[in-house]
């Protein structure tokens, strides 16, 4: 197991250092996949390294996704933090812009949602519906509306980091190598 850490510690950090953005977050999952390996007591042999690795890793950083606060806000709630905003004209300019990029290729994310992703993400989080009730309203089940929304979140919270599709599919690319050189 101590061969396999020092091994795999570093390129495993990496990867959930890319995938959830933060240095703490990469190591407290880096540390979820070793230590359910230990106590799997599974030994693996060098082939399987990698890809058990890999994909324990890509669980690791989903569920630390999970368990993050992702609450609804209500629009209520979300224009009274508006109000309380300084004006925008006492904010700096370069805030004003990455804020409006942000917004911007965030609506363009939602855009290029699947339809019934983008249904569904719109019914909970703008329209504040329940998972029962975007079910009903969509006559599918409530686990169905549940992977809806966690592949439209996933993809609207990767999304926002890329200019464009097309930045975001070249550079995942160049990802992808790098993780199969490692």
């Amino acid at each position: 197991m101590a061969s396999l850490y020092a091994r795999w510690r570093v390129p495993l950090l990496r990867l959930l250092q890319r995938r959830t953005g933060s240095r703490d977050l990469a190591e407290d999952a880096t540390h979820d996949v070793f230590v359910r390996l230990a106590a799997s007591g599974r030994a693996l042999a060098p082939a399987e390294e990698a890809p058990y690795l890999a994909t324990s890793a890509r669980n690791a950083a989903t569920d630390q996704w999970r368990r993050a606060d992702a609450e609804v806000v209500s629009m209520e709630a979300a224009a009274q933090e508006l109000r309380a905003l300084p004006d925008q004209a006492q904010r700096e300019p370069q805030q004003i812009a990455e804020q409006r990029q942000r917004i911007a290729r965030l609506n363009d994310a939602v855009a290029e949602l699947p339809e019934r992703q983008r249904q569904a993400f719109l019914l909970n989080r703008i329209d504040g519906l329940t998972h029962e009730e975007v079910a009903e309203a969509m006559g599918i089940s409530a686990r169905m509306v549940a992977k809806h929304l966690s592949r439209a979140m996933a993809y609207c919270q990767l999304r926002v980091n890329y200019d464009s599709v097309e930045q975001m599919a070249r550079l995942h690319v160049l990802d992808d190598a790098a993780e199969d050189v490692a």
